[in-house]
């Protein structure tokens, strides 16, 4: 770890997913300066296993041409350049557990390879403030995780 006017770091984040979960290799290292947080994971995961880079925000997200805008944070995706975006509202999936929050979802597609995600001050003059109950907000609530793609319908025996 780096002190000063900028901080870097690096983890091996592999230990988080269990045996046989087809994540072999997760890493990731972050820099922050000048009130930017740089993101770079590289993952090795099974053949069909699709990467999702995860960021949990209090407010709307909005999907604009420079990037993710949730509140006064602008969530940019450096790689990869195909990157699916997808917006879940966490109240729509449980309401009984969370009064309000996002979450969104970055997906580079089926294989190994990496993210590069930049999380900056937007231009909005709101306040990020987690709501009650609210998923956790940026940057606690980077997560990464990786999903099987079926390719084929399961066979009937």
């Amino acid at each position: 770890m780096t002190f000063g006017r900028a901080i870097a770091a690096s983890a091996d984040l592999s230990p988080v997913y269990a045996d046989g979960s087809g994540v072999h290799i997760w890493k990731r290292d972050i820099d922050f300066a000048n009130r930017k947080l740089t993101v770079r994971d590289t993952f090795l995961v099974d053949d069909g296993m699709h990467a999702i880079f995860q960021v949990n925000v209090p407010k709307k997200p909005v999907v604009a041409a420079d990037g993710i805008h949730a509140g006064s944070l602008l969530i940019h995706v450096v790689e990869p350049a195909n990157a699916q975006i997808d917006l879940v509202e966490w109240s729509r999936k449980d309401p009984a557990e969370y009064l309000s929050g996002w979450r969104v979802d970055i997906e580079g597609g089926p294989g190994n390879g990496g993210f590069v995600v930049e999380l900056s001050a937007g231009t909005s003059k709101g306040r990020l403030r987690p709501s009650p109950r609210s998923p956790s907000c940026m940057p606690s609530g980077l997560r990464a995780r990786a999903k099987h793609e079926r390719t084929q319908a399961p066979s009937r025996q």
